[in-house]
């Protein structure tokens, strides 16, 4: 744990990631654990899950977490308010955890090859014409690049701030105050 705070405090981040030490006084019969929680999507989809991935994991929990990156993206692209992401993430999910033993009774057999290359296509037909439209550069006044957002949504939530103020400053082409610095947004073509 100590590793992923000061990972995450040598981050140019806002409060991106916390992590609570739950001990034994608080939980009966349980030992004591970690708990990470991660606010802004885009740190987690672009920082964590791959700091993640490049580990070397050694136990089935790689397969869940690998499932839980790709509906991690399905949600990312906003699919998962979709019918077919809605059915990707439920059959996703059928197969985690304990329904993964081989002694689980379940009566799902579903081939995870072709599952992860049926969520694979989805992404990909759906970057063709949305995140494009979406995804945003964060500059300083300078023109430094300070970071890029798959949407204006997360861009605000990095910030700190209401979506409408980013979405105002895009449409006007025009500069906005935060914290003494002046910051500009472009859309990423």
């Amino acid at each position: 744990m100590e590793f992923l705070k000061i990972y995450s405090e040598n981050l140019y981040t806002r409060e991106s990631l916390t992590i609570y030490d739950k001990t034994k006084e608080n939980y009966l019969n349980q030992n004591s654990y970690s708990e990470i929680r991660i606010g802004n999507l885009y740190f987690l989809q672009k920082i964590f899950v791959p700091l993640l991935m490049d580990l070397h994991w050694f136990s089935k929990k790689h397969k869940d977490f690998k499932d839980w990156a790709l509906v991690l993206d399905l949600k990312a692209a906003g699919l998962h308010n979709t019918s077919e992401g809605k059915e990707l993430i439920l059959k996703v999910s059928s197969q985690m955890n304990n329904n993964r033993l081989s002694t689980n009774k379940s009566d799902v057999n579903i081939d995870a090859d072709k599952l992860h290359n049926e969520i694979k296509l989805l992404l990909a037909k759906s970057t063709d014409h949305t995140s494009k439209v979406n995804s945003v550069n964060l500059y300083l006044e300078n023109g430094e690049l300070v970071m890029s957002f798959p949407s204006i949504y997360s861009c605000a939530k990095f910030l700190d701030i209401n979506k409408y103020r980013i979405n105002k400053s895009l449409i006007l082409n025009k500069p906005f105050n935060l914290d003494s610095k002046v910051y500009y947004v472009r859309k990423i073509n």
